[in-house]
């Protein structure tokens, strides 16, 4: 295997060692701003620092310090005692935007997870895990949204790279708000896609599908994909960003299952992002691993040999990987 050069980061030593270690005040002034709602308020407008602080019942005081900060990180613009938004934050920051970044107030949710990472490197176990049963409504709509931003976004080039010619009937595992199983449909009117996930974010597929029409389309399954039935007959099932949040052996469990649930010949496609062999880089996949050591009991950012092996023992044949665009990866075998 061809070792990857990763670039090194820039500056000095002690800049790098410097900006990281402040890097948190930069993340706070902004996910506060976007948990206040600050761009949305403001909006196409340019409103004084005392307008936006009648508008969000803040102090003032502390509300010109938060705005100063984020013109000072250039997602706001500052004239003639008005703040406005840039392109970037109309375009990503203002709800109702096509490119909204729904994710962030997700993001902000996971402050406290990683305020307890001392105590959690300490014990191997999260500080105060809770399971998705146990989450609180907000958290569990603020999860939906992240990973449904992204998916929409994603999944018409990652369904693109699979051959759905003779796909009639998919089951998507951990579907969430049904973004892949829509771009399923879209690629192939064809399809029937059933939705399998927890009650508590099922509810919002179901919306999805009467807002959508689909009822003759997508077909929603509460329960728990790890213990209840997953129905027969599919001739793929998908799983997105799901084997991550368990262990390898759930995991093996879980596709055994798979295997069962499918027809003879039928597909099984996972989609991760996968870590090189060494655990180190990409960067961005090493903190993720970190996220899930401390918001999962056993969940962690895989390498493509890992998935192999989970898909071998769950009696897969023919596994291949098929990297796409955004820094994930397929992982396909067959029955």
């Amino acid at each position: 295997m061809v070792k990857k050069i990763y670039p090194k980061h820039k500056g000095s030593g002690l800049e790098f060692i410097l900006d990281t270690a402040l890097a948190f005040q930069k993340s706070k002034v902004l996910l506060t701003a976007c948990e206040l709602d600050v761009f949305s308020i403001i909006g196409d407008e340019a409103l004084s620092a005392e307008e936006i602080a009648r508008i969000l019942n803040t102090d003032f005081r502390a509300t010109e310090r938060l705005l100063s900060a984020l013109c000072g990180m250039e997602l706001l613009e500052f004239n003639d005692l008005h703040y406005k938004n840039t392109d970037d934050s109309m375009k990503h920051l203002v709800h109702g935007s096509p490119e909204y970044l729904g994710n962030l107030e997700h993001v902000a949710g996971l402050w406290d997870s990683w305020s307890d990472l001392i105590q959690v490197i300490r014990s191997g176990q999260p500080a105060n895990y809770k399971n998705l049963q146990e989450k609180d409504e907000k958290w569990v709509e603020s999860f939906a949204n992240s990973t449904d931003w992204r998916a929409t976004m994603e999944a018409p080039e990652i369904l693109s790279h699979l051959n759905l010619k003779n796909v009639k009937k998919v089951l998507d595992i951990g579907g969430g708000k049904g973004a892949y199983a829509k771009s399923f449909i879209e690629l192939n009117p064809n399809i029937k896609v059933h939705v399998i996930d927890y009650p508590e974010v099922i509810r919002f597929t179901m919306r999805m599908i009467i807002d959508e029409d689909l009822q003759d389309k997508i077909f929603p399954i509460s329960g728990d994909f790890n213990e209840d039935d997953l129905g027969s007959g599919y001739d793929l099932i998908f799983i997105s960003n799901v084997l991550n949040l368990y262990s390898i052996w759930d995991n093996v469990k879980l596709l055994q299952r798979c295997f069962d649930a499918l027809n003879h010949g039928g597909q099984i496609v996972v989609h991760e992002m996968i870590i090189d062999d060494d655990r180190t880089h990409p960067l961005k996949f090493a903190l993720t691993s970190i996220n899930l050591l401390v918001n999962t009991l056993r969940g962690g950012v895989y390498t493509e040999t890992d998935l192999w092996i989970i898909l071998k023992e769950a009696w897969f044949r023919d596994v291949v990987k098929i990297d796409t665009k955004y820094e994930s990866s397929l992982m396909v075998g067959y029955k």
